[in-house]
């Protein structure tokens, strides 16, 4: 299986209701039954696609090598915020600029 390009995995920051951060990297996400599951878009062959460990979330019908997968779901009710990680948090990177000082 290989993973699409388009779009691009993206980390997101899932903050919980007791304040714990969950990294998750998937190019997409969406609700679905009262949950929340991050997807990533792959290419994948006839046997990668029938593998029942994989929960398959979406199709491209003009790509049909194409599909969308779940990486992670977590119950809506868990969940206090959703954002995309700044990249240079997502690589775990020091960010080259501080931030402004109080006056």
């Amino acid at each position: 299986m290989r993973i699409a390009s388009d779009p691009l995995p993206t980390q997101w920051q899932v903050t919980l209701n007791d304040g714990s951060i969950l990294g998750i990297w998937a190019g997409v996400y969406g609700e679905e039954r009262g949950h929340y599951v991050f997807s990533v878009v792959a290419d994948a062959t006839d046997r990668e696609r029938y593998d029942p460990s994989l929960r398959i979330t979406g199709e491209v019908p003009a790509q049909p090598r194409r599909i969308m997968f779940a990486v992670a779901r977590i119950p809506v009710i868990s969940v206090t915020e959703i954002r995309a990680a700044a990249w240079a948090d997502a690589l775990g990177r020091r960010r080259t600029s501080k931030p402004p000082k109080a006056p």
